[in-house]
């Protein structure tokens, strides 16, 4: 069974990954196998049948020839000579050059010499005159050695040049009708599969629209219902969220002025912090419940980007360095993906001493990599940090503030670009000595 799961695993290895690829080899590997089958046949049966008849028609003239051309006979060889030429096109003459008693074969004319060996039964000398065309035969008689130019035409039927030609051309054809086809049909899959993509990436295509074969139409309205459908509950989320926005704050508000105007004591005063508390979760909750706020993308230049995020950290003394190894241009949500950057690098600050922000790109993907020299986060609870209103004791400083929704802000704009966050402890000598925090982009095909 290991065998047969190799052999599989290694022949899904050799397959093209694209579907056009794919479907392509559908239609072109069963009509390479015709055409094979079809040269093979016509070789085995009607070019090697064909080849042998002829070879045994111009034998038995050869046969005919050596007969009448032996004896003393000179005027008799002459008038054979003229006859051979006039009437089976084949130039006879005399040479002084013998033929060796066992001459070396030539494997194209097999057939011949078989031939020739069992009608005429003298050594025999077959070859291609250099220029390509005619086939001249020595044969040695007793008393000299007898030359005869044949037609290749005679040894070799024109049919199967044009035979292969036939099938290479119609096989081209084909294949060239199948590709234009192939292209159209496939061209309405590939544009749905970037709408889609540019969707998750929060990226419009105003120009999508549904066409193709039934079935990729009926993909294409599938996707622009379902489309349709999220931006709804989207906007019905966020219009019901302001309200709540606006309903909850305005109690508070009233809390406030109502604390303002009592007496200052340390009762009042740890009422206002716990109002102040509840104000910054409601606020942290709203703008993580909220989600997509409406702003829409536009093409962001990554190195410039996070020099304006760094900049402000930098201008106040905070140890925040940026290195670009590689820049690229994304189409990003501006001011959402600078809170997600933002809210990594305050948090590296506040937990370490230093941040050290670094952009990568490849052609396929955007790496940006947030290192600190905190204490880090144990490995069983890094998945745990991303949860809404997580917090981890011992590994994050909880006195400084926050309810446990920076990490989940961030990975949430992340991922509504397509991308996400993927967090790593910074291990030297055994010890940890930070966290490493990386943001993955992925590069949208043109």
């Amino acid at each position: 069974m290991q065998p047969y799961r190799s052999s599989v695993f290694f022949l899904k290895r050799l397959m093209p990954t694209s579907l056009f690829a794919r479907a392509l080899m559908i239609f072109v590997v069963p009509l390479a196998l015709v055409q094979a089958v079809a040269i093979y046949v016509f070789y085995e049966r009607h070019w090697e049948s064909v080849t042998r008849n002829m070879s045994a028609s111009l034998a038995g003239e050869v046969a005919l020839l050596v007969h009448q051309m032996h004896g003393p006979d000179v005027k008799k060889r002459e008038q054979w000579v003229r006859r051979a030429d006039e009437i089976l096109e084949i130039d006879v003459s005399f040479s002084p050059i013998p033929v060796p008693r066992h001459p070396k074969h030539d494997p194209r004319f097999e057939s011949l010499y078989d031939d020739l060996e069992t009608r005429v039964k003298l050594p025999a000398i077959i070859e291609q005159l250099p220029d390509g065309g005619d086939v001249r035969i020595r044969l040695a008689l007793p008393d000299t050695t007898l030359e005869l130019l044949v037609p290749k035409k005679r040894l070799v039927s024109s049919t199967t040049v044009i035979f292969l030609l036939w099938m290479i051309g119609s096989a081209l054809a084909l294949s060239a009708i199948a590709i234009l086809f192939l292209r159209g049909q496939i061209r309405p899959i590939g544009r749905l599969a970037r709408a889609a993509e540019g969707f998750g990436m929060g990226i419009e295509d105003p120009t999508f629209r549904p066409h193709g074969s039934r079935e990729v139409r009926q993909a294409a309205r599938a996707f622009l219902t379902m489309k349709a459908r999220i931006s709804r509950q989207i906007a019905t989320r966020t219009a019901m969220l302001s309200g709540i926005s606006h309903d909850l704050r305005t109690p508070l508000t009233r809390m406030k002025l109502q604390l303002a105007m009592l007496p200052d004591s340390e009762e009042v005063r740890a009422m206002g912090r716990d109002v102040r508390e509840m104000e910054q979760m409601i606020s942290e909750y709203l703008a993580f419940a909220r989600g997509e706020d409406g702003e829409a993308t536009e093409p962001v230049a990554l190195g410039a980007f996070l020099q304006e995020i760094t900049a402000p950290h930098q201008a106040v003394g905070e140890p925040v360095t940026l290195t670009v190894l590689g820049d690229g241009t994304l189409p990003l949500r501006r001011q959402r993906m600078k809170r997600a950057i933002d809210n990594l690098i305050v948090n590296a600050v506040r937990y370490g001493k230093l941040a050290r922000v670094t952009l990568e790109a490849t052609p396929r993907q955007i790496f940006i990599t947030v290192e600190d020299d905190g204490p880090g986060i144990p490995e069983a609870q890094q998945s745990l940090v991303f949860q809404p209103f997580r917090r981890l004791e011992g590994s994050r400083n909880t006195a400084t503030g926050g309810v446990g929704l920076g990490l989940t802000l961030a990975r949430e704009a992340v991922q509504s670009h397509g991308g996400e966050v993927e967090l790593k402890n910074r291990v030297e000598d055994g010890r940890v000595i930070g966290l490493r925090v990386v943001v993955r982009l992925p590069v949208p095909v043109v």
